[in-house]
């Protein structure tokens, strides 16, 4: 990859949204499951 200050942000943005998007995606998976099925 090309190691300009450009591409760098953009990877930065490119990590920052999957770590977001596993987030939600965690999330919404808690949300339809009752915490009272784990305990």
């Amino acid at each position: 990859m090309e190691n300009s200050p450009t591409a760098q942000i953009e990877f930065k943005k490119l990590v920052h949204f999957a770590k977001f998007k596993k987030l939600r995606s965690a999330m919404s998976f808690l949300n339809c499951y009752p915490f009272g099925k784990f305990g």
